[in-house]
């Protein structure tokens, strides 16, 4: 049976998503106050309440985990470091699938919008990078993943967990990128128990993705992109 605080986990993140385009709106009509940066602003404030509230109902249960599977720092940073490259082969591949063989641009919008705010405001990036993963990992992986993994098989959990974790991002044409990284969040779980090392390799991701742009030539990066999916065809 789905958990009464499930649902209060999934109504808060629900409500913190609503509120971080309501309150921008509310300023900007009632205050004049700029628009984007009082979105800036409410997401990270929003976010870091959510954050502390969910941890926070979660926290006996992330604990238990902790105690019924124990992991020493060199298998945690050895999991976390396998299911990066899991992640990252992944969305390539994901990603190569869409453009070569189904011919759509797979860039994310989101990562773009993002890399643009954190620009604009650095303070973002402990939203993007930290406490984003940490909310979607509970959400995804340690209640949805985890219930439907008590109902059915494996792998309709993982399935039908990474779909939604896909459908939730809005980004229809890149909705196979997703489904792939979910897959592999919900694999690493499965396998470690933890629900600690999905989120670390979920932050490591989101870090990259926002940090690498901010110090590299973007032009330079997707001409090396470009080179290597030529590379491929030959």
């Amino acid at each position: 049976m789905f958990k009464r605080k499930y649902w209060i986990v999934i109504g808060l993140y629900i409500l913190m998503q609503a509120l971080s385009v309501i309150i921008p709106i509310y300023l900007y009509n009632q205050f004049q106050l700029d628009y984007l940066s009082s979105a800036i602003y409410a997401n990270i404030v929003l976010f870091f309440l959510a954050t502390v509230a969910i941890v926070g109902i979660m926290w006996r249960e992330i604990r238990s985990e902790s105690l019924a599977h124990p992991m020493n720092i060199d298998k945690i940073i050895g999991w976390t470091v396998l299911g990066l490259l899991l992640a990252w082969v992944g969305e390539f591949a994901a990603s190569y699938f869409l453009f070569e063989v189904v011919g759509v641009d797979s860039s994310s919008e989101n990562s773009e919008i993002i890399v643009q705010i954190a620009k604009m405001n650095p303070l973002f990036i402990v939203s993007a990078a930290i406490l984003g993963p940490i909310l979607e990992e509970i959400i995804f992986r340690k209640i949805l993943f985890g219930y439907l993994n008590e109902k059915f098989n494996v792998w309709i959990a993982a399935f039908v967990s990474s779909l939604i974790f896909g459908l939730v991002h809005m980004e229809m044409q890149t909705l196979i990128v997703y489904m792939v990284m979910g897959l592999v969040f919900a694999y690493i779980y499965w396998k470690t128990k933890r629900i600690i090392i999905p989120i670390l390799v979920h932050v490591s991701i989101n870090s990259f993705a926002v940090l690498i742009p901010l110090v590299v030539d973007v032009e330079k990066l997707e001409k090396m992109q470009e080179e290597l999916m030529i590379f491929l065809n030959l």
